[in-house]
């Protein structure tokens, strides 16, 4: 028996009870239940706007960031992500393939055969082995299976080492 019941029971007859509530659902706006977009984000959407539209980088930054301060270090970190966005959008659409030429490229021809056969990403993966691969998946002549019927004696390796060292 608890030695503080008396001192419980005299507590619930002298303090009052709270009057009972209907149960309602608890709800918290959380960024997941909105359409919230980060003001950072949404700054960097907006340069990237302004860029798309035909305005050079810096401009569109000073147009949305305002004018860059050398002295603050945040306002040339701002700056610099900006123009690293720049650079990485060049960099993945920087390569050209000149298809009019009289000698084409090896990256021409290889295009040109990519576009006839075109690989799909089920082509890149690999196959179950309960699965029936198609031609392309699977060279032909090779099995699913691996050829494990291959024995090495381990002891001829054990005494060459006893004899000669490092064993």
């Amino acid at each position: 028996m608890d030695p503080l019941n008396e001192l419980w029971s005299l507590y619930e007859e002298v303090m009052e009870k709270p009057p009972l509530q209907d149960e309602a659902p608890v709800t918290v706006d959380t960024p997941e239940d909105q359409d919230y977009e980060h003001p950072v984000s949404q700054d960097r959407r907006k340069v990237d706007v302004a860029r798309a539209s035909g305005m050079e980088p810096e401009v569109a930054h000073e147009q949305i960031y305002g004018e860059v301060d050398t002295g603050d270090s945040n306002s040339k970190a701002q700056l610099a992500a900006t123009l690293g966005r720049v650079q990485n959008d060049g960099a993945r659409k920087g390569i050209k393939i000149e298809k009019d030429k009289d000698f084409k490229s090896l990256l021409a021809q290889d295009d040109e055969l990519g576009q006839k056969d075109a690989v799909t990403p089920d082509d890149m993966r690999t196959p179950q082995q309960k699965e029936v691969p198609n031609a392309l998946q699977q060279p032909a002549g090779m099995s699913n299976t691996i050829d494990a019927n291959e024995e090495y004696d381990y002891n001829e390796d054990v005494a060459f080492l006893q004899k000669y060292g490092r064993a």
